[in-house]
């Protein structure tokens, strides 16, 4: 948990005195609780899985701990990495969110733009280059990061030719990502990440 709060601090930066920030802050910092929580009580769940052999016969002990040392390692290692990298991005995102909506009186579109390089996902590709007002719905879902280790942006402009979305051939997003974390107020999506499988968070007991 300490490390996933890093990681939003980090990325979302010095709040001040905006009381956008600051909201936005505060949902992200449950939501944060919210998937650590899960996150332990899957880990937990899935070392159960090996206390018993395929007979229904209890494990010794010393073969249940070499199982569970590996669960931990994936959760707590590989995949940990990749989730304090993606709470770091999304937040240093919606941070920017909130600075857009500031200014969206003088620069009111949004650009939004790949790097342009061979990395570059396909459905990501499709989005580089569409302009759209801030306000505008397809930000609730198209909104960058829109995937692990995204490097799309969004550009604010003062003018420029509005893309008409009809017609356009758009590829599917990673559902995980098909969200706007400032105005959802949630890091991680608790309707669709996978930690969240099967649980309501009242249901915890936190």
């Amino acid at each position: 948990l300490d490390r996933m709060e890093s990681a939003i601090v980090e990325g979302f930066g010095e709040i001040g005195s905006s009381e956008a920030a600051g909201s936005v802050f505060a949902q992200f910092n449950d939501n944060i609780k919210n998937f650590s929580f899960a996150k332990t009580f899957q880990q937990i769940n899935d070392m159960g899985n090996f206390i018993l052999d395929a007979d229904g016969n209890q494990l010794v002990f010393s073969e249940f701990k070499k199982s569970a040392e590996q669960i931990f390692e994936i959760y707590n290692g590989v995949w940990l990495e990749t989730e304090f990298n993606t709470a770091k991005s999304i937040t240093e995102s919606a941070r920017q969110w909130v600075e857009i909506q500031d200014v969206k009186g003088f620069l009111p579109l949004l650009k939004y733009s790949t790097v342009g390089d061979g990395r570059v996902r396909e459905s990501h590709r499709t989005l580089d280059g569409i302009i759209r007002p801030v306000d505008d719905a397809f930000w609730d879902e198209n909104y960058p990061p829109n995937d692990f280790n995204c490097r799309c942006i969004v550009e604010q402009l003062e003018e420029g030719d509005v893309t008409k979305l009809d017609g356009l051939d758009l590829e599917e997003i990673n559902p995980l990502f098909k969200t706007n974390p400032a105005k959802t107020g949630q890091v991680f999506t608790e309707s669709e990440h996978p930690y969240f499988k099967g649980l309501q968070i009242a249901d915890l007991g936190f």
